[in-house]
């Protein structure tokens, strides 16, 4: 029989196999040009930057910085968020030993190595990765420093450190952290309690210099909206159903079919009944992952109400994933007969292999991601030629397209240039032609033709079912639409993966 820590390593090692040959083939999208953009000089720049333009937190982003002096590539940059990933797995590993009894730690690592988020944040030029990793420290050093029968000082301060660089990396690791304080408040251990509120004390003091700015974030950067108890269920109901994705992960494409939904529910449903079934063989530790991972779906849930960021719940709900993968371990250990209780892991098992295929299958089947950038550009630079501008919209399309296109045509953003200075999706919308009329006013000679290319907020549907549509702002894709129609024919089109290429002839 193998020795279960090879069988770790063989995972881990493919898993690095599939992750890095995604990072070196997927092309570059709009969200990682921009953390390029604020990466690309010194490490003070990309800390004003974070705060001033990213609208984050600053640690990821100094750090990636630090590493991309070492190589600038955007594979090198995306290495970063491999190895995060990569430790993150080899931290859980440690974990399963903690928080779950009678689970094979391979079985952890096997469904870790293979989800689709893990392997989309593994890929991702953002702090995701880092954000993972941070969470799988927090639950190792909160173990070892307030929940063991010896609790361990040094480890007390490595979690408070830990929590430290999590709020300095993404605010939403503080759902996790609360969810600590009511582990210890459930399990009554005041001792251990009053540590934690020290600690967590020294936390917040460390944080004060960012607090400032975190309002500043939330009232000024576009997040904060008013909210009711409707917006607070939107919002919950939002935390559970990442919660549900985690457990049973599947692509987006497929959620139209409704079936996914309908097996995760049944899985919850089973896992419930589990509880009631089992509760009173319910050990200390699987208490412990139940109070947890209930806290800081609640703690979510309300955070992605105030902030006005339920739409972007995917990408930042890495409290939710680590605790969720324990939980669900841990709930079918509760399953007493052996022979019974493979006879569980079996079957969801299959019905994650399944989830992991059509993932996997529908995600990465175009090998590009939002945009196709890469063969964008090749596109424009075997087909352009002299004099045949490029109009993009949005403005936001020439980063992406900046590393990739190296033709001799000048590109054109509309409706306006990005702002260097200050983020703002507001302009980012087309109010009046009179804006296209300016952007071609800069050829004293109107060319008699010109390249359009439009991105993904231009072809993809909005959350409300609106085309030109993203997070609540319509771009106005009429208006270009209507000045195409009235002054210019399409001579060709070429469709890419979330973009879109015409040629067009004035009339």
């Amino acid at each position: 029989m193998l020795n279960p820590q090879l069988i770790n390593l063989l995972l881990l090692a493919l898993h690095f196999g599939i992750t890095l040959i995604l990072a070196a083939t997927l092309n570059l999208w709009i969200d990682e040009a921009y953390t390029l953009n604020t990466t690309s000089q010194s490490v003070i720049h990309a800390i004003e930057r974070s705060i001033n333009y990213e609208i984050q937190p600053p640690l990821y982003f100094a750090l990636l910085a630090l590493w991309r002096r070492v190589n600038g590539s955007i594979f090198f940059a995306r290495c970063f968020s491999v190895l995060c990933i990569g430790l993150a797995i080899l931290v859980t590993v440690s974990l399963s030993r903690r928080y779950l009894k009678g689970i094979a730690s391979t079985h952890v690592t096997a469904v870790l190595a293979f989800h689709p988020y893990a392997i989309w944040a593994a890929v991702e030029i953002r702090s995701y990765a880092f954000s993972i990793l941070l969470s799988t420290l927090l639950l190792k050093f909160f173990f070892d420093g307030f929940l063991a029968d010896q609790p361990d000082r040094r480890n007390q301060w490595l979690y408070g450190a830990t929590a430290i660089a999590a709020l300095y990396t993404h605010y939403f690791l503080a759902c996790l952290l609360a969810s600590h304080a009511f582990v210890l408040l459930g399990l009554r251990r005041w001792r251990q309690l009053g540590i934690y509120l020290g600690m967590m004390t020294i936390v917040t003091a460390t944080f004060l210099p960012l607090f400032s700015t975190l309002l500043l974030h939330l009232q000024g950067g576009g997040f904060y909206t008013e909210h009711s108890a409707q917006t607070d269920l939107i919002g919950l109901r939002t935390a559970l159903g990442r919660f549900l994705i985690y457990l049973l992960p599947t692509a987006a494409d497929w959620e139209g079919l409704n079936l996914m939904r309908v097996l995760r529910y049944g899985l919850i449903s089973l896992l419930v009944y589990l509880v009631i079934t089992w509760r009173y063989w319910l050990t200390q530790k699987q208490m412990i992952l139940w109070i947890m991972t209930t806290i800081t779906v609640l703690a979510f849930g309300l955070v992605l109400s105030v902030t006005n960021t339920v739409d972007l719940a995917y990408r930042y709900s890495y409290p939710l994933f680590i605790i969720s993968i324990l939980l669900t371990f841990s709930l079918l250990s509760l399953v007493q007969d052996r022979k019974q209780q493979q006879r569980w892991m079996l079957g969801w098992a299959g019905l994650l292999v399944c989830g992991y295929l059509t993932s996997f299958w529908l995600t990465y089947m175009p090998l590009a991601k939002d945009g196709d950038w890469q063969r964008v550009s090749n596109y424009l630079m075997a087909s352009e030629q002299p004099n045949q501008p490029i109009l993009v919209f949005s403005a936001e399309i020439t980063l992406p397209l900046s590393y990739y296109y190296t033709g001799d045509n000048p590109v054109i953003p509309l409706p306006q240039p990005l702002n260097p200075d200050v983020y703002d999706q507001r302009a980012f919308v087309l109010t009046n032609p009179t804006e296209i009329e300016t952007a071609l006013g800069q050829f004293p000679d109107r060319p008699s033709s010109l390249w359009l290319v439009t991105g993904p907020d231009y072809i993809v549907h909005g959350t409300a079912g609106q085309a030109c549509t993203l997070l609540g702002f319509s771009f106005n894709c009429h208006i270009l639409e209507e000045f195409i129609d009235r002054y210019y024919s399409v001579v060709q089109t070429q469709s890419f993966y979330g973009s879109q290429v015409r040629l067009l002839q004035r009339k």
